[in-house]
């Protein structure tokens, strides 16, 4: 496997990605070699071509985790297991960072079962950039499916409700404005209600530098095409049976707006992107893969 390796802490900017790997659905593993394979050339893509610090990946399983770990050569680089179970709920998330750019300072549960059911609402993982020590914290979510949650079910604006609530008790709990980044498989579009009505995940960048209790959510302009190419993906997410839209925009990156108002940290630009590898891309669209997301990252940098 090719060696993936990163840049030092010196480096003024930061990204994260964020990909549903499709190999444990419901973190049950499918143990297939071919795919794990296919899967750990994505991650070393990642780190190599698209300088990622910090990934999240869903839908792993201890033993895929296990697979990663052996089988890539990622020096400096450390992985942390974020699979669990709470109630019926599973968690199946894992989590690499660099370790020249972060500290990983602990990582909870995030669930709600006030609707009579446990709800997977996120998984709050704290870090501290080397830096310049900044607190970042990151709300990695895998939200159910609409085939298991369906798009108007009232448990789903529930979901972006206690998403909301969790960011706020992170902000009440540190004086010092702590940055966050949610990320995840949300089941959900950017204008769905769940994140843009229930969370306040806006599109519209000068409004949240101006208001500062909402989130900017930049992949609202993934949902349309791009004339510059075509092939690219145009969206997260391929919905092989879709009779109107087959791409989905279902995975995000969403920032508080200290990264809009540059407060320490500023969102780049054009610095959030869906990862097209044109191989993982024509899996995804092929009909007899299993992969059915790409990977989405996003990159920060440093305000002098």
């Amino acid at each position: 496997m090719e060696q993936a390796n990163n840049s030092a802490a010196t480096a003024p900017r930061i990204t994260v990605a964020w990909w549903n790997s499709s190999l444990a659905p419901r973190g049950i593993s499918r143990e297939s070699s071919p795919l794990r394979e296919a899967a750990a050339v994505v991650v070393v893509h990642l780190v190599v071509e698209k300088k990622v610090d910090f990934i999240a990946l869903g839908e792993m399983s201890e033993s895929d985790l296990a697979y990663m770990r052996e089988s890539l050569s990622m020096p400096g680089w450390v992985w942390e297991s974020g699979i669990c179970s709470v109630g019926k709920a599973v968690y199946d998330i894992c989590y690499a960072y660099n370790s020249a750019v972060f500290v990983f300072a602990g990582l909870e549960e995030i669930t709600d079962t006030s609707a009579g059911r446990t709800l997977r609402v996120a998984q709050q993982v704290n870090l501290v950039e080397l830096y310049s020590g900044t607190a970042i914290v990151v709300l990695a979510s895998h939200w159910p499916s609409r085939r298991n949650l369906s798009e108007h079910h009232p448990c789903r604006d529930l979901l972006g409700v206690r998403l909301r609530d969790a960011a706020r008790a992170v902000k009440l709990s540190d004086n010092s404005k702590p940055h966050l980044i949610l990320l995840g498989d949300y089941n959900d579009e950017p204008f769905s209600a769940s994140l843009s009505e229930q969370l306040m995940a806006s599109r519209d960048k000068n409004h949240v530098r101006k208001v500062g209790h909402l989130f900017y959510n930049p992949f609202w302009s993934y949902l349309g095409e791009r004339a510059d190419n075509e092939s690219a993906p145009l969206g997260s997410y391929y919905w092989k049976q879709g009779a109107i839209t087959r791409w989905l925009t279902l995975d995000q990156i969403i920032f508080s707006s200290n990264f809009i108002s540059g407060e320490n940290w500023l969102l780049c630009e054009k610095g959030s992107r869906l990862v097209d590898i044109p191989e993982l891309t024509n899996l995804v669209k092929g009909s007899g893969s299993e992969f059915d997301h790409v990977p989405v990252y996003a990159t920060i940098e440093k305000v002098e």
